[in-house]
């Protein structure tokens, strides 16, 4: 038996790209108000979805896409969080483009019917 995390309640995995994916799909459900995962977050514009890009030695490249609740920065922060706890493996988590993190980019989602126009009105 080894040292269980306090992120997943099982054993700690080791760094590949099925383990970073599974260790992933449980940070959506986890943290799932940060996500447009589900319908009540989509009907009011939270689209927002990290993506799986890489493993680059013991860091992971991550895509985020669409619109989160919580700063972007704040996002990958959480996630990277949860990856390390369950993967202790890696030593850092990145985003595949800097710009990504970049706020103005919350409201950009490509093919996303919501993006650009006047506005996202939750709410309204």
């Amino acid at each position: 038996p080894g040292p269980c995390s306090a992120g997943g309640g099982g054993e700690d995995l080791v760094l590949t790209e099925e383990n970073v994916e599974t260790v992933l799909a449980d940070a959506k459900g986890t943290l799932s108000t940060m996500f447009g995962n589900s319908l009540e977050n989509r009907e009011v514009g939270i689209t927002g979805d990290v993506e799986f890009v890489d493993i680059d030695g013991p860091t992971v490249i991550l895509a985020l896409r669409g619109r989160f609740w919580h700063k972007r920065e704040d996002v990958l922060a959480r996630v990277s969080s949860f990856l390390q706890e369950r993967i202790p493996e890696i030593m850092s988590v990145e985003v595949e483009d800097p710009g990504m993190l970049l706020e103005e980019n919350n409201d950009f989602e490509p093919g996303d019917p919501m993006a650009g126009g006047s506005g996202a009105g939750a709410g309204w």
